[in-house]
């Protein structure tokens, strides 16, 4: 596999905060477009899995994860945390699925929908940190990053189809619009084209994406910061007791 030369330079980047080598595969079973297992205990390396595509490298997938491993290394050994399910985030995703105009096999997706609606409350808000720092470290990887960006755009716009957002516990659909919203009005305006924001404007979920991009500006993009954004976003969004901080250790 041929790698761009900022790949290989930050994949360097996290052997060295990290002390543990990256490890790239692919994946074609993958439903996201890539995903990162960081190195912890007897684990030798990090591993980035990505989807293959035709005429898409996989340059901008690795480096994306690989922002994920950089930023938790830039902080002290007593300041890494991962993020996980609270003890009662099942039952809250229970309350909202006992609502009995649900379909039943809309209530049989509660490990799916739990997974789904926390990974897209930690990884937006500080993926658009990875982002913001690839685009002007990584020059050379912005066709790829617009072109998955523009994927990704396209993917999130199929959830506000009226049909999908009814059949959806309403907590979770607003908490997804209004993440989906932030995204998009992040991209626009970092592509210059209003065009993306355009479907949640239509509903009225922009004001709630741009409400959580105006959180993100307020506070400092260190990577020490990530924990409390994240947070931020999550009162927002009515979340908060959902997840926990885990404290992270390589060693175990």
């Amino acid at each position: 596999m041929s790698l761009l030369d900022c790949t290989t330079k930050i994949l360097g980047i996290v052997e060295s905060v990290s002390k543990r080598p990256v490890r790239v595969q692919e994946d074609p079973t993958l439903q996201l477009l890539a995903t990162v297992t960081i190195a912890r205990g007897s684990a030798p390396f990090h591993m980035v899995k990505y989807r293959p595509m035709l005429q898409q490298p996989p340059d901008y997938k690795i480096c994306y994860e690989c922002g994920f491993i950089v930023r938790l290394f830039e902080n002290p050994p007593e300041s890494r945390f991962v993020f996980g399910p609270s003890p009662e985030a099942s039952s809250k995703m229970d309350d909202l699925l006992a609502d009995r105009s649900l379909l039943p096999q809309v209530r049989q997706m509660k490990d799916m929908l739990l997974q789904g609606i926390l990974t897209q409350l930690r990884s937006v808000p500080i993926g658009l940190r990875v982002d913001e720092w690839l685009w002007e470290f990584c020059p050379s990887l912005r066709d790829q990053q617009i072109s998955a960006t523009k994927m990704q755009l396209q993917q999130n716009v199929q959830t506000l189809d009226p049909g999908i957002r009814r059949s959806f516990p309403k907590k979770i659909v607003d908490a997804n619009t209004a993440i989906n919203a932030a995204y998009a009005v992040f991209w626009a305006d970092r592509l210059k084209d209003p065009a993306y924001a355009l479907p949640y404007r239509s509903i009225g979920a922009n004001i709630d994406g741009e409400t959580l991009l105006d959180i993100s500006k307020n506070i400092e993009p260190r990577p020490d910061n990530d924990w409390s954004l994240v947070d931020r976003w999550a009162e927002q969004l009515g979340l908060r007791d959902w997840y926990k901080w885990i404290g992270y250790s390589l060693e175990n």
